[in-house]
């Protein structure tokens, strides 16, 4: 999904990427801020449809990336270890 469709009292206030292990689809995600009431949340999609994030979702990324940091980092020791 290139574009996230919003209404007209819909304002996209921040576009960030997300990153999945193994999946190249809903690589996106957006802050969104209704005009109406004020209210402001995250957009995400699934297999291209829209829904709305949680800020925990949100956090269950961080942690991912962290993982996937911390074993590249690791692999990246054993080989200087090897070299």
């Amino acid at each position: 999904m290139r574009e996230l469709c919003v209404s007209k009292h819909e304002e996209i206030i921040y576009q960030f990427q997300l990153y999945y292990s193994g999946w190249e689809c809903d690589d996106k995600a957006w802050i969104v801020k209704n005009s109406n009431t004020g209210k402001v949340y995250c957009v995400g999609t699934n297999h291209g449809c829209q829904y709305n994030m949680s800020i925990a979702e949100l956090g269950d990324f961080i942690s991912e990336y962290k993982k996937a940091i911390s074993d590249t980092k690791k692999a990246i020791h054993l080989l200087q270890g090897i070299e």
